[in-house]
């Protein structure tokens, strides 16, 4: 499923919230799994607002109780052991990476209070919750409003907005868990044409933090006369003939450029003029991460410059799904074309749990199909 954001009046991650939650997905779902992860007593409340002339859902999580997330490192750790958790593991990843240049530090010493505190914790894991519950696999928008008083939009924030498209205003809302969803699973970009299921509003009230503001969520899916079971939209294709450096930086290369949102990099060997021996490096980004990437390219390697060209790309419906097997729990990928389902196992996954038991990869490979062969996967996508 895609969707579109519409946000003229900021982001926040509570309004964000409280869109998907309008937009269809359940609070007390949202509730227990956010219970579970940073366990801690909370109850989730939503309730209608007429703001701007439309009736928005406002959402509010009250915490009764202490949690045990002390630290970022913990909160990080967390995430990381549950394995069903991709979206959110990235997102704090995300979040740890751009406060660790801000206050010079590694994502591991951060304290909760530069990281925007459990509240802006708290917030993140309802909003990949509610994502993932509404299977969204695509996220677009375009422009957000900026305030530029440094009074009002903290450093962090500004530093996770980076090569996104923004129009800067006297005031709007905008906090540290709403830039982090968009900056690391939205595109600011046009969406692709899609038919339209939900819409969602989110809302907040005039308080002493800010006025009242208003976004509005599109959800749908996009659908092709071939397959209407696949998605499409628009990326870039980046690519550049390196004849001259040394091969052992390819490996580094490649680990940065994923790690700076790539959708996918690889090195093709070929021929150039005279003979000369060389690789192609080819890089697949969304378009708002274009111009990130390109300077890492043209940083860490010795190419003097690189083409780009815009192609669309067809995506199958896909899932990420947690099996328990006896090495653990395990992540398979479920993907649907048409009437059709098929599993994949997780790679680093399988790796990882054949280097804790200290048995063959193949061992644990037989593992999870012995497991995941028997699941209903019609039922979860």
């Amino acid at each position: 499923m895609l969707a579109y954001i519409d946000h003229m009046s900021g982001l926040t991650g509570r309004m964000l919230l409280g869109a998907l939650i309008d937009a269809g997905a359940d609070r007390a779902t949202i509730e227990t799994r956010l219970s579970e992860v940073a366990g801690v007593d909370l109850a989730i409340t939503a309730h209608q607002q007429h703001i701007m002339n439309v009736d928005a859902t406002c959402v509010s999580i009250v915490v009764s109780s202490s949690s045990p997330l002390s630290t970022f490192e913990h909160i990080l750790a967390t995430s990381r052991a549950t394995p069903s958790q991709t979206r959110l593991t990235e997102s704090l990843i995300r979040l740890g990476e751009t406060a660790g240049r801000i206050h010079g530090v590694t994502p591991e010493k951060l304290t909760l209070d530069q990281t925007g505190g459990l509240e802006t914790i708290l917030d993140i894991i309802a909003i990949c919750t509610a994502m993932d519950e509404l299977q969204l696999t695509g996220l677009f928008h375009r422009a957000i409003p900026l305030s530029g008083d440094l009074s009002l939009t903290s450093s962090t924030i500004v530093a996770l907005l980076q090569y996104t498209r923004i129009n800067m205003v006297d005031q709007t809302s905008i906090d540290l868990a709403g830039a982090v969803i968009l900056a690391t699973h939205a595109s600011c970009a046009e969406a692709p044409a899609f038919t339209l299921r939900d819409i969602g509003y989110g809302g907040q009230l005039e308080d002493e933090a800010g006025p009242s503001a208003l976004i509005r969520i599109c959800i749908g899916n996009s659908e092709t006369i071939a397959d209407v079971s696949d998605t499409s939209d628009a990326i870039q294709v980046i690519e550049t003939q390196i004849d001259d450096m040394n091969p052992q930086y390819y490996g580094y290369l490649i680990d940065r450029l994923l790690a700076t949102r790539a959708l996918d990099a690889f090195l093709t060997p070929i021929i150039m003029k005279k003979g000369r021996p060389a690789i192609l490096l080819t890089v697949l980004a969304a378009k708002a991460h274009l111009q990130e990437i390109t300077a890492l390219i043209l940083r860490e390697t010795t190419t003097i410059g690189v083409r780009t060209y815009p192609v669309q790309r067809h995506i199958l419906p896909r899932k990420i799904l947690a099996v328990d097997t006896a090495y653990g729990p395990i992540r398979i990928k479920i993907v649907r074309h048409g009437d059709h389902r098929r599993y994949t196992p997780e790679y680093d996954d399988c790796i990882q749990a054949a280097q804790n038991a200290s048995v063959p990869l193949a061992d644990v490979y037989r593992a999870v199909h012995a497991t995941a062969d028997h699941i209903d996967l019609d039922s979860h996508l």
